[in-house]
């Protein structure tokens, strides 16, 4: 949707889950045509680096390592899902589906995307466990991430989930160069992530950045 550099759309039953490896891939400077005069806050439909969405009963896991994902006009790595419609005609969401976006993601440079360095909307580590970073290298480069410099937060999450968040480098995000804005966390369990000098802990952490975390479109 609106130009991503790259998308994974699941769309299919959850008896089988879609597997993909995303690894050492150059995903830099994706832009919308409509883009011009809107705001970091304000723009919904801006160019993602990434897409990851899951709908009905999709189950979506998606591996990201070694990529490099910057300059990019909307989130350098955006995860959404949606459920199907009531089957009644109601308005009301019907939210028994098993749609689910997981996964592991290692060893990413997420930085300079003009919205948030990871921005998670949907349901996610529900049925597959999402990592955001491990403990350790390999061969000297770190399992962790780099998330730095974003237009908004380092990592926003707006549904809660399953995850585990270690490891990783977050730093000088927000309009406020904060090192990084964590909302609504849910199950995710942020662990040793250095963030410009300071350790996460369990729990819900709020730097300097001075993004209101406002409801956006879009999403579940």
């Amino acid at each position: 949707q609106y130009g991503a550099g790259l998308e994974i759309f699941a769309a299919n039953g959850s008896l089988d889950s879609f597997d993909v490896d995303i690894r050492k891939n150059r995903i830099i400077a994706n832009a919308h045509a409509n883009f011009n005069g809107q705001t970091a806050s304000t723009n919904n439909t801006a160019s993602n680096g990434v897409n990851l969405r899951a709908e009905a009963d999709a189950q979506l896991i998606a591996d990201l390592s070694n990529n490099t994902i910057l300059f990019n006009e909307g989130d350098g790595v955006d995860l959404t899902t949606r459920e199907n419609g009531n089957p009644n005609g109601g308005t009301t969401l019907v939210a028994t589906d098993k749609r689910d976006v997981g996964g592991t993601w290692i060893a990413n440079t997420i930085t300079n995307n003009f919205r948030s360095g990871v921005e998670m909307i949907g349901r996610f580590g529900t049925y597959n466990l999402l990592e955001i970073g491990r403990e350790g290298s390999d061969s000297g480069v770190s399992r962790g991430n780099t998330i730095s410099a974003n237009g908004l937060n380092g990592i926003d999450i707006r549904r809660g989930g399953s995850a585990t968040i270690v490891n990783n480098q977050i730093s000088n995000n927000g309009p406020a160069q904060g090192s990084a804005l964590f909302t609504g966390l849910g199950g995710a369990t942020p662990n040793n992530n250095t963030l410009g000098g300071g350790i996460l802990g369990t729990g819900i952490f709020v730097a300097n950045g001075t993004y209101d975390g406002q409801a956006e479109t879009g999403g579940d």
